[in-house]
């Protein structure tokens, strides 16, 4: 079954969610995957560096600066927590922000004194910008900001800093942040209405395709669509020495349904007919409408003449289901139909699509001049009572 489409594209101006749940709920499992796609080609290009720094220092083949030895070691430690965020898709964002208070952190550890503090600022700065940037929702970028800025308060009066420096630290955060909150509102909600855009369009293609491929009145597959679902079903039955049946099903005398009630209730009957069959066929089998009263099953894995009959039968039985329509006056009408059914099974009967077609059509022919609502196989003597060659091209 199709998914239900999409309605609502529309954002919160706010929190840039979704106002339908379900899209928001797919953009929630794309997001992710679009972050992984982002930052795993990074990870995996300074992975190796780090690792390779880490093990000069432990073999001593190069003699690395100590602050330098510390930056390797803790960069390996974060990298191993990105590669983690990477593969647990839900957790990646919180995985991105872990990095940036890591990142502070470990920038704060080499300040001891106000001016090495200061000093520290742009790369603070830098986390700050960069917590927004990363393809995270702007929202958790607030956050990762706003925990940064706290972390560095927190750490400045532990310190015992004059206020001044503390004072110019958060004064230059705090332009940091609202810049990067800014930009990176702007572009979480292109982002989010690039998808919509994509969803839409893919909506529309799939629509087109619907159109295209069914029944305008009843949705069932038409002539096109059937003829595709054939031939797979006629190559599967060559490679499988496999056989299926094709039912040509035609409703007894169902212009007098529109003589007496008008097109309009007629129209109703065939869409209620059209969802009983499909209620009673099998998932794998194919109910199609080729013309104004004629349908044709194709079902799968048909064995024998008995396995046909048994299709046959709950067809008649969802034709033969009362139908409930309501005439121009409002008011209620029972509506009780029957059909002929003419049955070709292949490779027996045929071995072409159009030879299916046309045997089944012949067999359904003999139906009706039996007395209508029977069932008939094809015959080879049917050639001659043809109602003439069909396609379903």
């Amino acid at each position: 079954m199709a998914a239900e489409p999409h309605t609502d594209f529309k954002l919160d101006r706010i929190t840039l969610r979704y106002r339908d749940a379900a899209l928001e709920a797919e953009y929630m499992q794309y997001a992710p995957q679009a972050l992984i796609r982002t930052v795993k080609p990074v990870v995996m290009s300074l992975l190796p560096i780090l690792v390779l720094m880490a093990v000069f220092e432990i073999t001593g083949l190069i003699d690395m600066p100590a602050d330098w030895t510390s930056a390797a070691g803790v960069a390996v430690l974060l990298a191993i927590l990105l590669l983690v965020a990477l593969y647990a898709p839900r957790f990646i964002e919180h995985g991105i922000l872990l990095v940036f208070v890591c990142t502070t952190a470990l920038l704060l550890s080499y300040a001891d004194t106000e001016a090495q503090f200061e000093r520290m600022m742009p790369g603070l700065i830098m986390v700050v910008l960069l917590s927004n940037y990363v393809h995270i929702r702007y929202l958790f970028g607030i956050v990762g900001s706003l925990v940064v800025m706290a972390i560095v308060g927190a750490w400045g009066v532990s310190r015992g800093f004059d206020q001044t420096p503390l004072i110019d630290a958060g004064l230059f955060l705090v332009i940091g942040l609202v810049s990067s909150i800014s930009i990176s509102y702007t572009i979480d909600r292109q982002r989010r209405r690039l998808f919509a855009q994509v969803k839409l369009l893919a909506q529309e293609r799939d629509n087109h395709e619907r159109l295209a491929l069914h029944d305008s009145l009843t949705g069932l597959p038409n002539r096109l669509l059937l003829r595709e679902r054939m031939g797979q079903s006629l190559a599967r039955a060559k490679r499988h020495h496999g056989q299926f049946a094709v039912l040509f099903v035609d409703l007894d005398d169902f212009k007098s349904v529109n003589d007496s009630y008008g097109h309009a209730v007629g129209d109703e009957v065939l869409r209620q007919i059209a969802a009983n069959l499909q209620e009673r066929v099998r998932d794998e089998d194919t109910v199609a409408r080729i013309g104004g009263d004629e349908f044709v099953i194709l079902s799968e894995h048909v064995q024998d003449d008995h396995g046909a009959k048994i299709a046959a039968s709950r067809i008649q039985e969802a034709v033969a289901h009362r139908v409930v329509a309501q005439s121009n006056r409002s008011d209620l009408i029972h509506i009780q139909v029957t059909c002929s059914i003419g049955i070709a099974l292949c490779p027996r009967d045929g071995d072409s699509l159009d030879d299916l077609i046309n045997r089944a059509d012949s067999a359904m022919y003999r139906a009706k001049r039996a007395g209508k609502d029977t069932t008939q196989f094809f015959r080879q003597d049917d050639k001659d009572g043809s109602r003439g060659a069909r396609s379903v091209s």
